[in-house]
Order: structure tokens, then C-alpha cells, then sequence
């Protein structure tokens, strides 16, 4: 996902009455992870931060952060490598050490609130089991 979106949506049509066969066509699947980016969509146009070098290395994890100053959210993206530890702490940025955020994962729907200072600080611990991985987690400020 990005700023746009794109899906390939080949269809083999060639089976032997001549008609395209829709049976396994992944359509809950394209239709939730559309529903997904249209919530997250405005992300990608905010303050972007790396927060991992960029590599290619196979025992890498890759994380990038997007800030919405003016509503106080942001959305982070983390993309764990095939051969990569089971955890990393994300240090986030533009965050308001005096406030609290809600951090919301989208895959899980789990939800925690801790404070700005805690993530600048300490960092956004982050737990990914799979080899390879990925997570999307939202957060919001709370007055």
C-alpha cells in the first residue's frame, strides 16, 4: 500500500467450456484489505520518518512511520524479514511526550494507550512471531 493502490486481477478465462470460473477468486480478501487501505489511505500524504535503515538483508526488519501533526495520528508500518529476531523497538517521532496515544494494531485489533514520551523514548515494542512478518499500527492522541 501507498498513497494509490493497485491490484492484479488476473483471471485465467481458458478452461474447457469456455467460461471464466470466479470459484476461487480471493473477493473477501481483495474486499478487506480494500476496506483496510480506505481507512489508513490519508496516512500516506502525512510526515514521513524511516525508523530502521533501509537493507535488504534477509535478517532485517524495515519500519517507516507517517505523522499527522494537525489531528495528532499517524500510522506506523513494520515489515519483518524472513530471518529476522522476534522483536524490535520502534523509536517514533512528532510525538507530544505530555500526551497519551492509542495505538491500535490493524491486523489484530488489539488497542493500548501509553505516552508520547514512553514511544520517543523507550520505543514502540513490536512482536511479530511469523517468518516473515508484517504489522500496521495506528495511533491517535488523546487529550
Amino acid at each position: 500500500m501507498t498513497a494509490g493502490l493497485c491490484y492484479a486481477l488476473f483471471v485465467d478465462g481458458d478452461n474447457p467450456q469456455g467460461t471464466t470460473d470466479y470459484a476461487d477468486f480471493p473477493f473477501a480478501e481483495i474486499k478487506r484489505s480494500l476496506e483496510q487501505y480506505r481507512t489508513i489511505q490519508r496516512y500516506f500524504y502525512g510526515d514521513f520518518y524511516p525508523l530502521t535503515e533501509y537493507t535488504e538483508a534477509n535478517d532485517a526488519w524495515m519500519a517507516y512511520q507517517f505523522d499527522l501533526p494537525d489531528s495528532r495520528e499517524g500510522l506506523v508500518v513494520v515489515l519483518k524479514r524472513p530471518l529476522s529476531q522476534y522483536t524490535q523497538a520502534l523509536y517514533l517521532h512528532a510525538l507530544e511526550a505530555k500526551n497519551d496515544y492509542e495505538i491500535t494494531n490493524l491486523d489484530t485489533g488489539e488497542k493500548w494507550t501509553t505516552s508520547g514520551k514512553e514511544l520517543s523514548g523507550k520505543g514502540l515494542s513490536v512482536r511479530l512471531p511469523a517468518q516473515a512478518d508484517s504489522s500496521l499500527l495506528c495511533y491517535r492522541g488523546r487529550a
